[in-house]
């Protein structure tokens, strides 16, 4: 395996992610001559950056950047010394957000080196002897609590490609983040919660108590539950649960609910441990016992900040999770709904209930989710494939897993060479992306933040078939396209998921699928077999015209068509939002790569504009 420091790595990764964030973002001035940028400062001295290769919608390959000055050059090789260069100089806010950022930076190349280490050793353990989609599926066939889910989300070493906070996790000691992050091979062991329930509220697809799902995915766990109250003479009936992660128990909950603890209306359950396998959330876990067939995946709430956020869960996500689903439901049997899109059901939210406090109501609450793998057929040789590992390392050490799923690709249908292989793959799977997302959008109003880290495609034997998407909590809903279906829903929560207008939607399905799903994809693939990108993204603007085709029966088709290949998109200014320290999405434009490719021309142009 291709050991290098991973250090080193980590800290040329970070810096790279950040200064096309930078540049992406328009955060600082620059000029660009000939395969070199520029970033001028005061007194004649100038940063020098230099370009290795460009893509579309603004993203570029950086090499080696330098600080000139005064005729001489000196390497930068930290993001911490590139925002200290830029701030004495006047080019980045001297803040307390600015000095918090640049912690976080410091803290994703510490996590970012653990991750690599880990990665690489469990790397060298693997060492399939055949394609990674095949030998997933024997090994599913061998054991059947074996999850290929679980195993591809814990390859997700290299985390977001664009955001330089991408290993933080500010919060957790260095030991945590090796117990605990999926790239790690993270374990954790679940700690239940026994909450009176005039302490709780929640929302259930099905049922009355959250306590009923626990109990049918570990039936242990209703015993221990009902055994560690009553011996207490307590009464079960009078209290809730809510699973935790053991980091959540340990550093959280006595601080927070101290006074609720002390009195017994908050107990952690001490008869069970439950262990789980951390997914590429950090905060989401599958029950290890049951493996592939529990019934739920947990999503629980950690007050650690994962990029740019603290990860808790909010009252308006956990209640209105199960609300979504049961409209997702209902839509599901009207003429035009996806036939192959799966939204995985959330299937019960819960939280503790402070009407003075929202911190202590978003920091002891969980989700319950379906699992994905209860929806596909291993027999059949269908895989369940997390977004994110197609942008991960192999576990073989020779290239990227998407690499791995083309030349599957390539075999089954019996195409000749892996460069066509790759471009017929990203053909069908955008067929499979458009056919499920774009109706969505377009006939019910509903945009799905379907990124990698949401969208769980299905392939068979390398081939894309279906999409599954999972975290409701970034979508966008206009009721007044909605309204055409005959549904309106009623938000009972302050939210950012109700759309005001119809820009919403665009905004939110350009960023999630073009950007941060197939932009990424169609990289990797350019990286790695030296295909013309722009060959690619025509491809994928064939079948997403197909689409639009199939939607013309619809008056706000052509909306969104004119919308999506528009001469310009919006994607997510990560640093910029992380810097004024809002959730409120900010948008950056960029050329769209839909419009160059109609128009003959490349993308070594958009950088210059």
């Amino acid at each position: 395996m291709n050991q290098v420091n991973p250090l080193h790595i980590a800290k040329m990764g970070i810096l790279n992610r950040l200064v096309q964030s930078l540049i992406r973002e328009q955060l600082v001035p620059y000029r660009i001559v000939g395969d070199e940028l520029f970033i001028d400062l005061q007194q004649k001295a100038s940063i020098r950056v230099e370009i290795k290769q460009m893509f579309f919608l603004s993203r570029f390959e950086n090499g080696r950047i330098e600080l000139l000055q005064g005729g001489a050059s000196e390497t930068i090789e930290e993001a911490s010394k590139l925002i200290g260069l830029l701030q004495t100089h006047g080019l980045f806010p001297v803040t307390e957000e600015a000095d918090h950022f640049k912690a976080e930076l410091q803290n994703s190349e510490e996590n970012y080196a653990i991750g690599l280490s880990s990665f690489y050793r469990r790397q060298s353990e693997w060492s399939p002897e055949k394609n990674t989609l095949l030998w997933l599926e024997e090994l599913a066939v061998e054991d059947d609590s074996f999850s290929p889910l679980a195993f591809l989300e814990q390859l997700a070493v290299h985390g977001h490609t664009l955001h330089p906070c991408t290993k933080t996790k500010r919060g957790m000691s260095k030991a945590e983040v090796r117990a605990y992050s999926p790239e790690c091979g993270g374990r954790a062991d679940i700690v239940y919660a026994a909450v009176h329930r005039s302490l709780t509220a929640s929302s259930l697809l099905h049922g009355e108590k959250v306590k009923e799902l626990l109990f049918r995915q570990n039936s242990r766990l209703e015993s221990v539950f009902t055994n560690e109250l009553q011996q207490r003479s307590l009464n079960p009936d009078d209290y809730e649960c809510i699973p935790l992660h053991p980091w959540q128990a340990e550093h959280t909950v006595m601080d927070l609910y101290q006074n609720e603890y002390e009195s017994g209306l908050i107990l952690l359950l001490k008869g069970l441990r439950e262990p789980a396998l951390a997914l590429a959330s950090l905060r989401t876990l599958l029950p290890e016992g049951k493996g592939r067939n529990n019934p739920f995946h947990l999503k629980t709430a950690i007050n650690v900040q994962a990029t740019s956020a603290v990860r808790t869960v909010s009252p308006a996500s956990a209640i209105h999770g199960p609300m979504f689903s049961k409209l997702f439901k209902e839509l599901s049997s009207q003429k035009g709904f996806p036939k192959n899109l799966i939204l995985l059901e959330e299937a019960a939210g819960i939280h503790f209930k402070d009407p003075e406090s929202e911190l202590r109501e978003k920091n002891l609450a969980a989700m319950i989710r379906l699992n994905p793998e209860l929806e596909i057929s291993i027999s059949s040789g269908e895989i369940a494939v997390p977004g994110t590992a197609f942008i991960s390392d192999s576990p073989t050490g020779k290239g990227s897993f998407l690499l791995e799923a083309a030349a599957l690709y390539k075999e089954t249908m019996g195409i000749p060479t892996l460069e066509q292989a790759a471009k017929n793959w990203i053909g069908d799977y955008a067929r499979v992306l458009f056919e499920a997302l774009l109706p969505m959008m377009t006939r019910f109003g509903i945009s799905l933040e379907a990124h990698l880290q949401n969208s769980i495609p299905v392939l068979k034997r390398g081939v894309p078939v279906r999409l599954m998407v999972r975290d409701f909590g970034g979508i966008k809903i206009l009721n007044q396209r909605l309204q055409k279906s005959g549904k309106q829903f009623v938000f009972l929560k302050e939210t950012h998921v109700e759309a005001e207008n119809e820009t919403a939607l665009h905004d939110t399905a350009a960023h999630a699928i073009i950007q941060n799903h197939l932009g990424e994809l169609i990289v990797q693939l350019v990286k790695e077999l030296r295909i013309n990108e722009a060959f690619l993204w025509e491809t994928v603007y064939e079948e997403m015209e197909k689409v639009w085709s199939s939607l013309r029966d619809d008056p706000d088709m052509e909306t969104d068509r004119k919308a999506m290949a528009g001469d310009e998109l919006s994607l997510k200014s990560l640093v910029g939002m992380r810097l004024q320290y809002t959730i409120d999405n900010i948008y950056s434009k960029v050329p769209n790569p839909f419009a160059i490719v109609n128009k003959g021309g490349s993308m070594h142009a958009e950088l210059q504009n």
